[in-house]
């Protein structure tokens, strides 16, 4: 999991953790048992980046993500929106970031069909997409939509359903900042395809993600090592102004 920053020129990747998945099932994680014994165990001095990373393999990833926020906020970021899919997107998330740094707003895709009060109802996020209500138009991004003010087990959004045409298919965003327009959110939440990008770049050009090596001690510094040689790039990228990553990448190599 990476957490990245975009300063309105560049991807700056910031944080990332490594995280095990299938913690519950049979083969946890993707081992048998008699697999697991044969595991390959290090021993560890806490005082090592490594050990702390290594204890992150088990954390949830939306505990880790408060944790990163934290980190963050503690190095002097200043962050206006936090960017984030539907696999993130959840009303107790948000109000641990919220927590952490009121000053910093929550923008995500969101596929929970919760429930809000309009017009004096309550009414479901499903049945609002269906209820014979006329939709705005917008124009400039060619999207139908309504927007709602309301509260979510507590939290006071701005929600956003939209679909692009007449016969797209709906989805639904929400904010925290409820003093942003439809073509403001959308803006801003179209940053998020940067970190799709910086993946791209990073694996492609950057091998990430490509370390053979069986020891985790290795497989953190490879990921350190690929991520600030992106900074560098980044870097000169921005104060030369080459047309993409790839071409400087390129002339560097």
């Amino acid at each position: 999991m990476v957490a990245g920053y975009w300063n309105g020129s560049v991807f700056i990747p910031v944080d990332f953790s490594f995280h095990r998945e299938n913690k519950n099932s049979k083969n946890k994680y993707g081992l048998t048992s008699k697999q697991r014994k044969k595991q390959k165990s290090v021993s560890r001095c806490k005082m090592t980046k490594t050990y702390k990373r290594h204890a992150e393999l088990n954390i949830k990833k939306t505990d880790t993500l408060i944790s990163m926020f934290s980190r963050i906020c503690k190095r002097k970021i200043k962050v206006d929106y936090i960017l984030i899919d539907t696999w993130f997107t959840g009303i107790g998330l948000i109000k641990k970031i919220r927590n952490s740094n009121p000053n910093t707003h929550v923008i995500g895709m969101y596929k929970y069909n919760s429930k809000i009060m309009v017009e004096g109802q309550v009414v479901s996020l499903k049945n609002l997409k269906t209820k014979s209500v006329k939709s705005k138009r917008c124009r400039r991004l060619k999207y139908y939509y309504h927007h709602y003010i309301s509260d979510i087990n507590g939290v006071k959004v701005s929600i956003f359903q939209s679909r692009r045409g007449v016969n797209g298919k709906w989805h639904t965003i929400i904010t925290t900042d409820t003093n942003l327009s439809f073509v403001k959110v959308i803006e801003i939440y179209s940053i998020r395809w940067t970190i799709e990008v910086f993946f791209k770049e990073a694996k492609q050009l950057f091998k990430l993600g490509t370390c053979q090596s069986t020891n985790f001690d290795v497989q953190i510094a490879q990921t350190t090592i690929t991520m600030i040689q992106y900074l560098l790039t980044s870097i000169r990228y921005r104060m030369e102004a080459y047309e993409t990553i790839g071409g400087l990448f390129r002339k560097l190599k």
